[in-house]
């Protein structure tokens, strides 16, 4: 018996005897543990392949797994057979350290990819809020006639108002964020949200002009605005309807469009109402926005580089309200870098009511800085540049970045 071989097939067959072969095939018969040649190609000598005996080529192991060997025209191959399970199981161990090994990889530079989208987005704010001041030569108010404010509160400040509105300084950004035609369906000379009252018991007894809800712009407040949004945040981009009646547009419209980013005002001015123009203001609590109050560039004597314009906050919280774009809440009236609050500035995660608790994306109580980005937060600077501020931030280096005359101005580390 001999190879008979055809171009694209390889096998074993009976054929005639080795004398009987052309002598120009370039066969040559095949001896008892001889080797065996294959066929020449183009015009080539023929090639063998080493270690193959007679029983090959018929067919019969030749190798200790007894797995049959075979040949063609374009080359040798080794014994037939599949994987041992020995060689399977390393196989799927080395994938297994590939994999862990790449996953974080992967995972850090998704990361990065938001957190950069994310500094793009408070960018934005940055300058929107600057194209604001060119246009109305002051910056917006950090809140419109809001409705929990007592206009005869000794300490409220900027006269008294005569009517409630309850909008956000922010929702005045859309025309400069490329939302103009929501900003053209808002009815600016009517009042947005309803909660005209607030937990402090300090509240304007003006009354609320026009109905939100019949208006329509308590249906506008739901709107979600992606420029508003960090995308490391997984939490809704709209108010939970278990939130506080004092965080709804209405009482039957509860999902206000949240967002992540907000202006640096006071976290008494949820009290005060106007903290930023009360006179009672000590230099170390004047913000870059206060409720009923506006500031222009030329007021921050600390410097715009060294001062809070916009932070980042997250879209969920322990105590308050998380913020909405388009209107105000009494517990919800900005973000302010510079109060003292429980464990630290960036990223305080604990909060002790009902029971002493860490929970890490939710922020312990409304208007604290924080971020699911790791290890801090960005702050928006006044000369439009944005930050990215470590969570161990010193409480004294944050609130010099927060207040606009101080007279002792601070730089990030």
């Amino acid at each position: 018996m001999l190879i008979d071989h055809i171009e694209g097939f390889v096998g074993i067959s009976d054929g005639p005897s080795a004398g009987s072969l052309p002598p120009t095939r370039g066969r040559t018969a095949l001896a008892a543990g001889g080797i065996l040649p294959l066929p020449p190609r183009d015009g080539l000598a023929p090639r063998v392949c080493p270690g193959w005996t007679e029983s090959d080529a018929v067919g019969r192991a030749a190798d200790r797994r007894g797995r049959r060997r075979v040949w063609s025209r374009r080359g040798c191959f080794g014994p037939l057979g599949g994987f041992t399970l020995v060689e399977l199981l390393v196989v799927i161990a080395i994938i297994g350290v590939l994999v862990a090994l790449l996953l974080p990889a992967i995972q850090a530079a998704r990361e990065a990819a938001r957190r950069s989208q994310c500094l793009n987005n408070v960018r934005q704010v940055l300058l929107a809020c600057h194209n604001y001041e060119s246009a109305q030569q002051a910056l917006p108010q950090g809140g419109v006639d809001v409705g929990w404010c007592d206009p005869m509160h000794p300490w409220f400040g900027g006269g008294q108002q005569s009517f409630v509105l309850n909008q956000s300084g922010m929702l005045r950004l859309l025309p400069y964020l490329e939302q103009s035609a929501l900003y053209s369906q808002v009815k600016l000379e009517e009042a947005v949200a309803n909660g005209p009252e607030s937990f402090n018991y300090n509240n304007n007894r003006a009354p609320l002009k026009g109905n939100p809800v019949t208006n329509g712009n308590a249906q506008l407040m739901t709107t979600v605005i992606p420029t508003f949004l960090c995308p490391s945040d997984d939490a809704p981009s709209q108010m939970p309807e278990d939130e506080g009646a004092y965080c709804r547009p209405s009482p039957n419209i509860v999902s206000g469009g949240l967002t992540s980013y907000d202006f640096s005002v006071s976290y008494y001015d949820y009290y005060y109402c106007n903290w930023l123009e009360s006179g009672q203001d000590p230099p170390d609590r004047t913000y870059m926005f206060g409720l009923r109050g506006t500031v222009k560039s030329g007021r921050v004597t600390d410097g715009m580089s060294n001062t809070v314009m916009v932070a980042e906050t997250t879209r969920s919280v322990s105590n308050g309200c998380p913020l909405a774009w388009g209107y105000r809440g009494s517990a919800m009236t900005g973000v302010d870098v510079g109060h003292n609050w429980p464990t630290r500035q960036i990223n305080d995660w604990y909060w002790a009511v009902p029971k002493a608790q860490v929970a890490i994306g939710k922020l312990s109580t409304w208007g604290t800085a924080g971020s699911l980005h790791p290890g801090g937060t960005h702050y928006g600077l006044g000369d439009a540049s944005v930050r990215f501020v470590n969570e161990s931030i010193d409480t004294t280096v944050s609130r010099r970045l927060a207040s606009i005359a101080e007279g002792l101005s601070a730089n990030i580390p």
